[in-house]
């Protein structure tokens, strides 16, 4: 076994994710791609292609570049062998978690923080693996692909994370909770002791989940792409 660690940073990170990644790490074999001032999603498409391409790694890490992440994450990840495992973890100060749930408690929705699969349940995507240009709306009881809002933030975990719902194969959840820092004190330029200040993101929400089961609409452009 050996972990593609997947770090799709857009030009910089924090250095206290860096350290948490190796803390995960140690014992196991391991090789960490990068990606440096790409956009979303090529910073996640270009190292994970290039990881794909050594046979040697039988798992895939992505790391975003501001997350908190416990010791013996990975190693509770791992645990679960299951195709894909994702941790929870807030996207908003006041707790939001990233994840959405159907009726039957499985996510068809979730970010791509602290997110572990196998070769196999990659091998199910068409290139490129992750997209941005597909958005989802709700419209009575069923979720439509729409026209992508030119100043929408992400949409490729949304849709990278639908499409394994709709397979038939979601993502699973890691009891484990991760965080994410937010800069929140920019250090001053000049002085020795202008350091920047985080803040960390630690509380999370329970995870919203429709009181009936959603379907999906069926999208040509969705399932063109399954």
């Amino acid at each position: 076994m050996r972990i593609a660690v997947i770090i799709p940073s857009r030009g910089q990170i924090v250095s206290k994710t860096f350290e948490h990644i190796l803390n995960n790490l140690t014992g196991l074999e391991y090789r960490i791609y990068w990606a440096h001032g790409l956009d979303i999603p090529t910073c996640f498409n270009k190292p994970l292609e290039t990881a794909l391409r050594d046979s040697n790694n039988t798992h895939f890490w992505i790391v975003e570049d501001d997350m908190m992440i416990p010791d013996g994450t990975l190693e509770e990840m791992l645990d679960m062998t299951e195709p894909a495992v994702v941790c929870d973890y807030p996207v908003t100060k006041d707790g939001i978690s990233h994840i959405k749930k159907d009726s039957n408690d499985d996510i068809y929705f979730c970010g791509t923080g602290c997110l572990l699969m196998t070769r196999e349940f990659l091998n199910e995507y068409k290139k490129p693996i992750f997209r941005s240009d597909i958005a989802f709306e709700l419209r009575g009881g069923l979720y439509y692909a729409t026209d992508p809002n030119p100043h929408a933030f992400a949409l490729h975990d949304v849709l990278f994370s639908m499409l394994a719902y709709l397979r038939g194969n979601p993502i699973q959840l890691c009891k484990i909770k991760c965080g994410q820092y937010k800069l929140a004190e920019e250090g001053a330029v000049g002085v020795n002791a202008g350091v920047h200040k985080l803040e960390l993101w630690d509380k999370i929400k329970p995870i919203e989940k429709f009181s009936e089961h959603k379907y999906l609409a069926k999208d040509s452009r969705i399932y063109s792409i399954i």
